[in-house]
């Protein structure tokens, strides 16, 4: 029996997770029953909210090219068109930067994004995306007022260290969120596993979680745990 040095690397975004073990022996291995002591660190990546398709549209072709892999992933091997409201059609597309005009994933607009027209209670469309990003750019008083972006996508000459660990260990087709909401609350779930029926930052209404998170759970069992973030609020706090 060895004893490597193992790290888990949970790599987040929106809801996706992807879980990698690392190891200092003989490469990724996984770990016997009850031998939580040999792990030194589990690291839990959070990013920002990303569809799949925009994220990993493009992972046949680097799997392909990289490692000869078959093409078996459900990415963007056709191209798709989301109508805007001038009756036009805007087609994907591959992103030239990474500095985009913000979007929102706010409970409304989500629901528009799933059916134009009829958000509720009509069927799944995916008909809303360009509608409801070019309303958001016009409302908050920013470019693409048509709602282009919505329809970019990256692929692995951009994404390289994420299209990597998505070739070399697992990952899923799809990315789910736990329910149509922005950035904030969608860490709420990732960190307490819910956001107790909140649907909006709890900056905007006072508000704060009273669920157990994770963090409680290790100071319980004595385990030690840090956050790093790099984006900084208003507050000087991480986001």
């Amino acid at each position: 029996m060895t004893h490597c040095n193992k790290t888990f690397v949970i790599f987040g975004c929106a809801a996706l997770i992807i879980v990698i073990i690392f190891t200092g022996c003989q490469g990724v291995s996984t770990l016997p029953a009850n031998s939580s002591h040999q792990v030194n660190h589990i690291i839990f990546m959070m990013q920002e909210n990303r569809s799949f398709d925009a994220y990993f549209g493009k992972l046949n072709d680097y799997r392909a090219s990289a490692f000869a892999q078959p093409r078996n992933t459900d990415d963007l091997e056709t191209t798709f068109t989301n109508p805007p409201d001038d009756g036009s059609l805007v087609s994907s597309f591959h992103l030239a930067t990474s500095c985009l005009f913000d979007d929102t994933a706010a409970w409304d607009e989500s629901w528009g994004a799933m059916n134009r027209f009829n958000a509720v209670a009509g069927p799944l469309l995916l008909d809303g995306f360009v509608h409801t990003s070019g309303l958001f750019a016009a409302d908050s008083g920013r470019a693409d007022t048509k709602g282009i972006r919505a329809m970019g996508f990256y692929n692995g000459n951009d994404l390289t260290a994420p299209y990597w660990f998505a070739t070399q260990f697992a990952t899923s087709d799809r990315f789910y969120a736990p329910a149509p909401v922005q950035t904030e609350v969608i860490r709420l779930w990732a960190m307490a596993s819910t956001s107790q029926g909140f649907i909006h930052p709890l900056s905007e209404t006072n508000s704060h979680l009273t669920a157990t998170t994770i963090f409680q759970l290790l100071d319980a069992a004595q385990v030690t745990w840090k956050i790093y973030s790099v984006d900084i609020g208003p507050d000087g706090l991480p986001i």
